[in-house]
């Protein structure tokens, strides 16, 4: 047991000398996506949550839905769009389409159900955007135990804009039955998705 524990070490160790290390903000995985772009992408995700749910209205008195609309459409590049499976009939596409939806949501206040964004994984792109996936918990807080309302699966793609990384795609599908992402418009304009 002894000899194997100090083998591993030593392949460990030899695999460090290999590689070298590397300085913050370098590529990690692919030359195309840096430590940084990697911490920023995840940001997006929660600030996404915040932005949906509406966490940064709770104590503002009046006029709570001044600029919210914006503040979601803000995570999306100007060509975003969202598809929510079992939600939408279609993609929520464009700026002004997503200000409104954020908008329609947040009209009564902080929503009381949170989505929970876990176990992302980002990828590059060979055209310079980046993939995500992620699992998406729909919680009921009104309740005490808090109830799962809905149980998803992101895939996302991200673009670099020059205010950083953005939404460009976001698809939900629901868990539960394995219900299949749909096409972005663009995809389905083009009739390239298979």
């Amino acid at each position: 047991m002894k000899k194997y524990l100090i083998a591993i070490v030593i392949g460990f160790l030899a695999g460090l000398a290999c590689t070298g290390s590397m300085p913050a903000g370098e590529a990690v995985e692919s030359a195309q996506l840096t430590n940084d772009d990697y911490v920023e992408i995840e940001r997006l995700y929660a600030k996404y949550a915040h932005s949906i749910d509406g966490l940064h209205m709770v104590g503002e008195e009046e006029d709570y839905m001044e600029g919210r609309g914006d503040a979601y459409a803000d995570l999306f590049s100007e060509d975003g769009q969202i598809f929510v499976e079992g939600i939408h009939k279609a993609p929520i596409r464009g700026r002004d389409a997503l200000v409104e939806f954020a908008e329609r949501h947040l009209e009564n206040g902080p929503a009381v159900r949170r989505h929970v964004i876990t176990n992302f994984v980002v990828t590059p792109n060979e055209d310079g955007t980046a993939k995500g996936e992620s699992y998406l918990m729909l919680v009921d807080m009104s309740t005490n135990p808090p109830v799962l309302m809905s149980n998803r699966a992101t895939a996302d793609t991200f673009v670099k804009t020059p205010d950083g990384w953005r939404f460009q795609w976001r698809n939900n599908s629901l868990i539960s039955n394995n219900t299949e992402f749909i096409p972005n418009a663009e995809q389905l304009e083009s009739g390239t998705y298979q």
